[in-house]
């Protein structure tokens, strides 16, 4: 077989000099590839890898939030990564406005994946 390359959310990815988790992988409806991830990260980032040594480009910060909102979208340039919709192998099939009890999951390159339960809403976490 062929080894393909494959990014998903909550894998590591790298810009400059730091590393952050990819926070899942989006398409337009016009075909254009990109991904989430958080704005503290792409603040200030121009192009990401999806590894440390910077060989293997994933593509260019397109958009950042940061302060305030945090969250950033990068589009892929790279064509031969495989960029299923899968955070830690769990499929992505919707977005939900999320209410105190929901049971929710994350994946971090750092942390890995755990679940838990929403217990407040618009709140600071430091």
């Amino acid at each position: 077989g062929a080894f393909n390359k494959l990014i998903q959310g909550g894998d590591a990815i790298y810009a400059s000099s730091w590393r952050c988790s990819l926070g899942f992988n989006v398409r337009t409806s016009s075909g254009a590839e990109y991904f989430l991830t958080a704005g503290h990260c792409t603040d200030g980032a121009g192009t990401w890898w999806s590894n440390s040594g910077h060989s293997t480009v994933l593509g260019s910060t397109a958009g950042s939030s940061f302060p305030g909102n945090d969250y950033g979208i990068v589009r892929y340039t790279n064509s031969s990564v495989s960029k299923p919709g899968t955070a830690g192998g769990v499929d992505i099939t919707r977005a939900a406005t999320p209410s105190v009890g929901t049971t929710v999951i994350r994946d971090g390159s750092t942390t890995g994946t755990h679940s838990g339960r929403v217990t407040a809403l618009n709140a600071t976490v430091n």
